[in-house]
């Protein structure tokens, strides 16, 4: 999704429109939101119309300028027809569900349209072409082979449960959206708004600089901070990449492999608490539990994809004998927090917040309130009253606009993973697959994570990780919970898995966004984006078998498998590398690889074996010809 160059009318409007969607959002989340079928419906047809504003039909609307405005401009003036429809005759239309007028029919369909192109400008043809499949699929049934076969559903009765009701394209998904993720959007983008990307650049660059591997490990540690707040992978890339990436180049650092980095860091952002991505909103509804429980469950998983591509960057930069940042080049510590450490109170607020039992976007709100009073007395303090109120309103209109203008594209990829959820509901597809996942895998739960594992990273490609994980929970949760996984390590599984789908080629969105900057092959960078994130596949197994990681079990058992696991990972990443003390052969390569595997599986005697390997490569490497480790 990228918005149009140049200041056009029709961007203008748009920008105006975001920020006007905005305010609703924010008096809602204070006032209290709108009935759910209401509420979502004016937040759904709001989002469309600041696509066609925002978004080009084509890449080169130059060359069919006059024609593809008109044909904006009918969209959007269809959009407006819906909405009002959907918005005047709300109640009535929920009166009406199971009887649909042949008005909501067509209304219906033309709604399904809008989405589908929303979506497809916004995202790219894959959902749209899946939602396609899914409808499809839905009318079709008599005419499928028995296994997958039904008995077929109508456009009338089609449109009844996408339209009139919240089952369909008004589901859950774009219900968590419009109250929920659409404040925490706005938070982070006020956030980057305040210099929170400069400053938690400065702090990664104070911390870790000057540490082997230093631009890369840079980069590591503010996409993790940062993607936590973004919560989107090529936002991520994009923010600090433009910092990370000329840095870690200057330093020598292969153009790909820089991209590489900065990919694989910002991917693990979506996974990294407190705020995560809205695919983390999604399953906290999913599971019925607090938004919190979720978070605090996947921060180990977090932290150790992290250890992990830290472990991955370190080891090349001693194998290519690649230079840090001099100490002398890096900011202390200490200067960076007193200068700029005082935005962290607003992330420390919001976390409190979510811990004492407030509503997300309760919380939200409260988040982008503390922030905009302490960017104001920041500035205040610098540049006197009027300046620093002024600073304030800057940061709070340009955050929510761009807020909202960042959303559109996760907006879109909801409501069509409505229309996706009420065509399996509808069908009863969901458990035909679950049947056929099981039958399939025999009682082999390790082969039925492979094919879940497979499933998420196909439907992933080029898609964000909220579309393709509410995808899989729909189809194939069930499965996982039916062989008895814990439901929190089921979704989490899903969630993690359709995350990796960034760095997976042939089409890994965050090595395309990072390779936009370096210059390099997007498929080189991909390539290795994928190399650097291998240790990591690991993590969402572990999470399975061992729900102690998930911080589901008493905490002797939660440290030994975190710091199992951190060994495990160690080796796998040395494997892959090549690279321990100095380069290693093939058959130590093989070691570490199968001690890394040994010690992520739970257990004492598997745990004892993965060290005695890892011992025995490094003691080879140490003594046999000679080394020196380097930290």
């Amino acid at each position: 999704m990228q918005l149009l160059k140049g200041d056009t009318p029709l961007l203008k409007i748009g920008s105006g429109l975001a920020f006007i969607l905005g305010l609703f959002h924010l008096y809602t989340s204070t006032f209290g939101v709108l009935e759910a079928f209401l509420h979502r419906g004016i937040h759904l047809s709001g989002m469309l119309v600041v696509i066609f504003l925002t978004q080009p039909i084509v890449k080169d609307r130059k060359r069919y300028g006059p024609v593809l405005k008109i044909l904006d401009l009918v969209l959007i003036l269809l959009t407006v027809t819906v909405g009002l429809y959907q918005t005047l005759q709300s109640n009535t239309l929920l009166l009406r569900a199971g009887n649909p007028s042949t008005a909501d029919i067509y209304l219906c369909i033309l709604l399904i349209l809008l989405v589908l192109e929303g979506t497809r400008r916004t995202i790219g043809l894959a959902l749209s072409l899946v939602c396609i499949v899914f409808l499809l699929y839905t009318y079709l049934g008599p005419y499928l082979p028995p296994f997958l076969g039904h008995a077929g559903y109508s456009v009338r009765e089609i449109a009844d449960i996408q339209f009139l009701g919240t089952h369909g394209l008004f589901g859950m998904p774009l219900g968590v959206m419009a109250t929920y993720i659409i404040i925490f959007v706005m938070f982070g983008s006020t956030l980057g708004e305040s210099g929170a990307s400069e400053f938690f650049n400065k702090l990664s660059k104070s911390l870790v600089g000057h540490k082997t591997g230093g631009p890369a490990k840079v980069a590591v540690v503010a996409s993790g901070i940062m993607g936590s707040v973004s919560g989107s992978v090529v936002a991520n890339v994009v923010t600090t990449g433009s910092f990370t990436i000329p840095m870690m180049k200057e330093r020598g650092y292969r153009p790909a492999f820089a991209g590489a980095v900065e990919a694989t860091a910002s991917t693990g952002g979506q996974l990294m608490p407190p705020i995560m991505g809205a695919a983390a909103f999604l399953m906290a509804e999913f599971l019925n539990v607090p938004y919190i429980k979720v978070a605090f469950a996947a921060a180990l998983p977090a932290l150790l994809y992290y250890i992990s591509v830290g472990i991955t960057v370190h080891l090349e930069a001693v194998k290519q004998g690649l230079s840090n940042i001099p100490k002398e080049d890096c900011p202390k510590a200490s200067s960076v927090i007193k200068e700029g450490g005082i935005l962290l109170i607003s992330l420390l607020l919001l976390t409190l917040l979510l811990i004492r039992g407030y509503t997300p976007m309760r919380a939200g709100l409260l988040g982008i309130g503390s922030l905009i009073v302490i960017v104001m007395g920041m500035n205040i303090q610098k540049n006197g009253l009027r300046i620093g109120f002024l600073f304030g309103l800057k940061s709070l209109f340009f955050g929510i606009q761009k807020g909202v203008l960042g959303a559109i594209g996760v907006t879109a990829a909801t409501a069509a993973a409505g229309i996706i959820i009420g065509c399996v509901a509808q069908s009863g597809l969901g458990l035909r697959l679950t049947s056929l996942i099981l039958s399939a895998a025999g009682d082999s739960l390790i082969l039925t994570l492979l094919l879940m594992g497979i499933a998420c990273l196909i439907l992933g490609m080029g898609m964000p990780t909220a579309g393709a994980y509410i995808i899989v929970v729909t189809l194939g949760v069930p499965a996982l919970v039916k062989m008895g996984i814990v439901p929190m390590a089921a979704h989490l599984f899903v969630f993690y898995m359709a995350m990796m789908s960034a760095v997976t080629p042939p089409v890994a969105v965050g090595a395309y966004a990072a390779s936009s900057i370096t210059g390099a092959s997007a498929w080189q960078t991909g390539l290795i984006a994928f190399r650097m994130a291998i240790a990591g596949f690991l993590i969402p197994f572990v999470m399975v078998y061992e729900p102690a990681l998930i911080l589901q079990g008493n905490i002797l058992s939660i440290i030994q498998v975190f710091i199992s696991t951190i060994a495990g990972l160690f080796c796998i990443a040395a494997g892959f590398q090549g690279f321990l003390i100095r380069k290693l052969g093939w058959i130590k390569r093989i070691l570490l690889f199968a001690g890394g595997v040994v010690l992520v599986i739970p257990g004492l005697i598997t745990d004892l074996i993965g060290v005695s390997l890892l011992i025995l490569v490094v003691l080879s490497q140490k003594y046999l010809k000679g080394g020196k480790i380097r930290v």
